[in-house]
């Protein structure tokens, strides 16, 4: 018996999808046999038990996202060319600490995750190559370095139908609240990398920002600018609050923090 699970291959920074045997030549018993039953059900315990033992998983349902097939919806993304191509789409080349919250309620703690900005897609590590959930995941939180700097971020999706974004789309939350909440789109694109002299064959990984509110009250996303002119075009009907806030905390929106400090503010 063989029970597939598919897996997400690195070849030079791209990554494409390949589907592999996780579990091979189980030596089935005759029906008839029970020794040959119980022995089969305790190997499929045991292989189970290794693969989560790293991890913490909690849940009110069976969450055996490790050992069943995930249909991929779409191509895999692969480059003909990979040698020409610069940068990476992950937000995290190396392997971050996070936690997962599944659609069917199972949340998976402490486990290495990393993100894919240009198909907004999350891999988990299963013996140190990228595999994707079984199980819909409805938020994630990661924790990671790049560049010698520490980051923490909260990922969500739910949100309604956004132009080209549907609502299993991954957004960062950067402010939350009940009222209003402030978030980012990632993304990463691959563009034509410009030479002196001439065109150049060789692309580039470009990553790039999307800032929304989503507005609860009428559950709709509005694309707005990380400013206090762009949060009012957006919001005009909390404009005297906005600029009352920004001005008595004297914040000018610079930086996730202080974004964070206004609409804990507009939530009251």
């Amino acid at each position: 018996m063989c029970i597939c699970c598919t897996k997400v291959i690195q070849f030079n920074g791209m990554l494409s999808l390949r589907t592999d045997l996780c579990l091979k030549s189980i030596h089935m018993f005759p029906k008839s046999s029970f020794l040959g039953g119980a022995i089969l059900f305790f190997c499929l315990v045991v292989l189970c038990n290794s693969e989560t033992s790293a991890q913490t998983i909690t849940s009110q349902q069976s969450t055996n996202f490790m050992l069943e097939t995930y249909n991929i919806r779409g191509r895999a993304f692969v480059n003909k060319d990979a040698v020409n191509v610069e940068g990476t789409p992950l937000l995290n080349t190396e392997w971050g600490k996070g936690e997962v919250r599944f659609k069917n309620g199972g949340i998976v703690k402490d486990i290495e995750l990393k993100f894919n900005l240009e198909r907004n897609e999350l891999y988990f590590n299963k013996n140190d190559e990228l595999f994707l959930f079984n199980d819909p995941v409805i938020s994630f939180s990661i924790k990671y370095n790049h560049l010698g700097k520490s980051y923490q971020k909260l990922f969500r999706n739910g949100f309604p139908l956004n132009g080209r974004l549907g609502s299993e789309t991954f957004y960062e939350i950067i402010a939350d609240g009940d009222k209003w909440q402030f978030v980012n789109f990632n993304y990463a694109f691959l563009s034509n990398a410009n030479s002196y002299g001439g065109s150049s064959a060789k692309q580039v990984f470009t990553p790039g920002d999307e800032f929304y509110i989503f507005d609860r009250a009428s559950d709709k996303m509005f694309r707005t600018k990380k400013s206090v002119a762009g949060i009012i075009e957006s919001l005009p009907s909390v404009k005297e609050q906005v600029t009352k806030i920004c001005t008595e905390k004297k914040l000018k929106l610079r930086n996730n923090e202080e974004v964070i400090l206004l609409f804990q503010a507009l939530n009251q």
